[in-house]
């Protein structure tokens, strides 16, 4: 009996789109685009800038009364900040699509593709948590009296004495922002801009990062150098410092991954 060749193949799996290897130059371009950003929205990312500095005044009220808990919330803190930044993206995309940044259109833009950016949240969620309970457990460790102030907790846990356990816990903190940027860098605004699934947006990201380690890493760096000194100006500097950043990892996606390719899966 000859074999039934009616039954149709299976399908090729879709094609994933290109993902471009950038120089160590191109995180400083990433930012200088996004300070452009926030000039040519006549400062309506500022809006958003207020939101991250509320949340960091959230977590300082509550180191007033329970230091404790305090870093379960900054967990908290890193959690809802890509997600508040999508209003940002949407805000960049406007701007490259020749259309005036509104920010009450911003403030919806998660209904572009709801049920994924919220599959991205859950991953986040889990790795700020446990990086929340393992810093918990690092300043448990290493601080054995209550403090009435930040700046006293502060002082004795980055004591010199402690170095061993600074450099363990930063090793560990660095483990968990590059994990957070092999999950979120590229897929968030990618989910945003255009109809994929989270499968397909999780695994452009950490392609995105395992072709450019080092400027990934970079990039992670001036985060970190924008940020720290909004933090350090009693949270004032956000107004500024987060609409950048946001505007910048826009720039960062569109950077890094190419046109979608002709059979992109369309699940939206």
């Amino acid at each position: 009996m000859s074999p039934d060749t009616s039954l149709p193949s299976p399908a090729a799996p879709p094609k994933l789109p290109d993902v471009h290897r950038v120089g160590l130059a191109e995180p400083f371009r990433w930012l200088a685009a996004g300070w452009r950003d926030f000039l040519a929205t006549r400062f309506v990312g500022a809006f958003y800038g207020a939101v991250f500095a509320a949340m960091g005044l959230a977590v300082l009220a509550v180191y007033r009364w329970q230091w404790q808990f305090a870093w379960s919330l900054i967990a908290g803190f890193f959690l809802l900040g890509p997600f508040v930044c999508l209003g940002l993206y949407a805000l960049s995309r406007d701007l490259e699509q020749g259309r005036p940044p509104k920010l009450v259109g911003s403030l919806t833009s998660w209904r572009a593709n709801p049920a994924n950016i919220a599959w991205i949240a859950s991953i986040l969620a889990f790795v700020f948590i446990i990086w929340g309970r393992v810093s918990a457990v690092f300043f448990a460790l290493v601080a054995n009296n209550d403090f009435p102030t930040l700046s006293g907790l502060l002082e004795q846990v980055f004591s010199l004495a402690n170095w061993p356990y600074l450099l363990v816990w930063g090793a560990v903190t660095c483990l968990f922002a590059m994990l957070a940027i092999s999950v979120g860098a590229v897929s968030l605004p990618m989910l945003l801009d255009r109809r994929v699934d989270t499968l397909y947006a999780l695994i452009t990201n950490v392609r995105a990062v395992w072709l450019n380690p080092l400027p990934m890493a970079l990039w992670a760096v001036l985060v970190i150098l924008v940020v720290a000194p909004a933090l350090a100006l009693g949270m004032v500097g956000l107004l500024v410092a987060a609409p950048i950043v946001g505007h910048g990892t826009w720039h960062a996606y569109r950077s890094l991954v190419g046109e979608p390719p002709a059979d992109e899966p369309d699940r939206h």
